[in-house]
């Protein structure tokens, strides 16, 4: 059974090289499951599968998940063997093929009357049978029809089971098949015998046994030989009940002496198969050692010819490189020289240039400073005129008052000190750019007398030219810096003046 369903498996290979290296490892591994060495016939069934699973070939790959589990099945393995049968069906729903999807079910069929479960047999061969009439294969038709009785009989339902083996038998006498009528006959006369109808039992068995004979075929004829020794003995007649037991245990002595010489030639051929593989292996293993070996060699010596010429280049590189090397080296030191030359000519002229801005802003502080003190004199003379003036009213009543009017609003315009802090603070951020602005950086509490009282400290006013500036007692001045101190967050031995010097 397991030799024909795996062969009528077989698709037609497409013209591919790949394909062709696939359908190469599936009939190897066919021949090893013909041979009985389903170790070997697995390892390739899988490799076959792995190629054609690659490829995304459903069908091809169907197949060969088909005889997967028919090995697995003919190894009593029946979890492993439903597992690839399951495979089988899910690859022939991405691309079906009605023939092999019929077997797959056939086989399924099969596997589930051997695990007790004729409910999903019947289910089983029932959809391979559909199949197979659709498809007009006479001969799976057949063989499922006969799985079908062969459950029918097991489950007592005899009339349901002659049904199934007649309408096999009619369609092996259309295929002339005599071997498959024989066991047909075997079939009916078993049921007529479970029903207890000897007469048409043994009818049935010397039908099946003219077919047996004529065929020569012994593992019938031994079938036949069972079933007429229990014909007989059931009948009461003994005596032909034993002779076709001796002739039935003669020719299992026969069939058992075969069966030990096939074995032994399938293990015979199994063995040279391996041997000559393993010396094939041997040999291929010496041949892929000496070409190694030679493509080493030549590779050893290509590399020692590149050695030596990039060794010949390196050393003519190396001369170039060196000349270059030193030439750079008296360039580079001439550079070197005429930069240090260049940096010393600009760090005297940036010295040049420093010292010429320090003298500018040194005449320019002088100068706000001198134009200070004149402001603070201009200050100090009209003080005096308005106290002359004042002095001279109260002694003299015949000064008008609009006259006395318009010269105290004279001196009054004259001593605004806004107007002069505003002109001051004009020529002293042309020198200074930066110094409110990083003084107000440094505390926004800073009020604008601060900034004045700093900015007068800056160009280095003394206390009491400070105190007549900002119209307020030398006192009063030290007090301010005090408080100066705490908003720019000085320490107690931090010197301010210093401090304000030194803002940039």
């Amino acid at each position: 059974m397991f030799i024909v369903m795996a062969m009528s498996n077989t698709v037609v290979a497409q013209n591919n090289p790949k394909e062709k290296t696939a359908d190469a490892i599936y009939g190897k591994a066919q021949e090893y499951a013909s041979n009985g060495n389903y170790a070997k016939s697995l390892e390739e069934y899988l490799k076959a599968a792995r190629i054609y699973e690659a490829k995304k070939d459903h069908k091809n790959l169907a197949k060969v998940y088909n005889s997967i589990g028919l090995t697995y099945y003919e190894l009593k393995n029946e979890t492993s063997g439903k597992a690839f049968y399951n495979k089988a069906l899910a690859e022939l729903k991405v691309e079906p093929d009605r023939r092999l999807l019929s077997y797959v079910y056939n086989n399924l069929g099969m596997l589930s009357g051997n695990q007790g479960r004729d409910d999903s047999a019947i289910y089983y061969y029932s959809e391979s049978l559909q199949l197979k009439r659709k498809i007009r294969d006479s001969i799976g038709i057949s063989r499922t029809l006969t799985n079908l009785g062969v459950i029918e009989l097991k489950r007592r339902r005899f009339e349901s089971a002659l049904g199934y083996y007649f309408q096999s038998l009619e369609i092996k006498e259309q295929l002339h098949d005599t071997l498959g009528m024989a066991t047909i006959y075997s079939n009916i006369a078993d049921a007529y015998g479970w029903m207890n109808k000897l007469d048409s039992t043994e009818f049935y068995l010397q039908k099946g046994m003219q077919f047996a004979r004529l065929k020569k075929d012994i593992s019938s004829i031994r079938l036949f030989y069972v079933n007429f020794s229990a014909l007989y003995n059931a009948r009461g007649d003994f005596k032909k009940a034993f002779a076709y037991a001796d002739s039935t245990i003669k020719i299992q002595e026969k069939l058992f002496t075969d069966k030990m010489t096939r074995e032994f030639v399938k293990q015979q051929i199994i063995y040279d198969t391996e041997k000559k593989e393993e010396q094939l292996k041997a040999e291929r293993a010496k041949t892929k050692f000496l070409k190694e070996k030679e493509k080493r060699e030549r590779t050893e010596k290509i590399i020692l010819i590149i050695l030596l010429v990039m060794a010949t280049i390196v050393a003519i590189l190396l001369y170039y490189i060196i000349g270059l090397r030193s030439k750079q080296i008296k360039q580079s030191s001439q550079l070197l020289e005429n930069e240090k030359q260049l940096n010393l000519v600009v760090a005297q002229k940036a010295e040049q240039q420093q010292q010429i801005l320090e003298k500018e802003i040194e005449l320019k502080t002088k100068e706000l400073l001198g134009s200070s003190t004149m402001m603070l004199q201009k200050q100090e003379i009209i003080l005096e005129l308005k106290d002359q003036l004042t002095a001279l009213k109260n002694t003299d009543n015949s000064i008008p008052d609009d006259w006395f009017t318009k010269l105290s609003q004279t001196y009054a315009s004259s001593l605004s000190i806004e107007q002069e802090w505003e002109r001051f603070k004009t020529h002293f951020e042309h020198i200074h750019t930066s110094f409110f602005d990083r003084l107000v950086s440094l505390s926004h509490d800073l009020s604008e007398t601060d900034l004045r009282h700093c900015a007068y400290m800056k160009i280095g006013m003394t206390t009491k030219e400070i105190s007549a500036l900002l119209n307020i007692e030398p006192a009063s001045v030290q007090k301010s810096r005090v408080r100066l101190k705490k908003k720019l967050a000085l320490s107690r031995e931090e010197d301010l003046i210093e401090f304000i010097k030194n803002i940039v």
